[in-house]
């Protein structure tokens, strides 16, 4: 399968952001669709699915990064040339000739219609207890816990942990013995802490950084308190 089975339809991933912030009770939102018309688009670009490892075609149903082609697409990231090699690569698809393509760090499925569904970013997906985890679908069932508002979680490479952060009233004990209902164990995060509410950033998204600077900052007021 070369990356043309399938055609942007809107102006880009990007769109789903602002769908999902506008529209946060939406789910997931599907901008693409196959094209009918092969390689011939108003925009030029062309799309297809890579396993997040890399240079293997994702089937039906499984996740995958989204990676586009054509003449429409950037030929690099502005005097960032690691940047650039890490994201603008051989189509490994492809044996017979030289096709760079874009890997855009979105995570997509295709679901039964043969439409590309957003599921997350690349960023935000794990590996913990031997298990490919995406942050979001922790989030998700978090939020569906009474008493919880918001929620966000991180990883915590170094000890090997996932950390959830939220919003409302519920405690932590209410929040684990209801996602023991709703998720797999590796799947249930080590460490939560309660904020009074999501730091944003500039784009009006949550503030992941920020999150954890108040995770430190606390740690280390509490390891204080103990030997002050």
């Amino acid at each position: 399968m070369q990356l043309c089975d399938l055609t942007l339809q809107y102006d880009g991933v990007r769109v789903l952001e602002h769908l999902n912030l506008t529209l946060p009770d939406s789910g997931l939102v599907c901008i693409f669709a196959p094209s009918g018309t092969g390689k011939t688009t108003l925009l030029n670009l062309f799309c297809g699915l890579l396993k997040p490892d890399g240079g293997e075609e994702a089937a039906p149903g499984e996740i995958g990064e989204l990676c586009v082609s054509g003449t429409s697409v950037a030929l690099g990231y502005y005097k960032d040339p690691e940047r650039t090699a890490a994201s603008f690569i051989q189509n490994p698809l492809n044996h017979a000739y030289i096709e760079p393509i874009y890997r855009t760090g979105d995570l997509v499925k295709l679901n039964e219609r043969g439409e590309m569904v957003y599921v997350s970013r690349k960023d935000f997906q794990i590996k913990h207890m031997g298990h490919r985890i995406e942050l979001s679908e922790i989030e998700v069932q978090m939020t569906a816990v009474s008493g919880v508002d918001r929620a966000l979680c991180a990883y915590l490479e170094d000890k090997g942990k996932i950390l959830a952060f939220y919003t409302g009233s519920a405690e932590k004990n209410d929040i684990v013995a209801a996602l023991r209902e709703l998720l797999p164990a590796y799947m249930i995060p080590n460490l939560f802490m309660q904020v009074d509410a999501m730091p944003l950033n500039k784009n009006g998204k949550i503030d992941r950084a920020a999150l954890l600077a108040q995770y430190a900052a606390a740690k280390a007021a509490k390891k204080e308190s103990r030997h002050g």
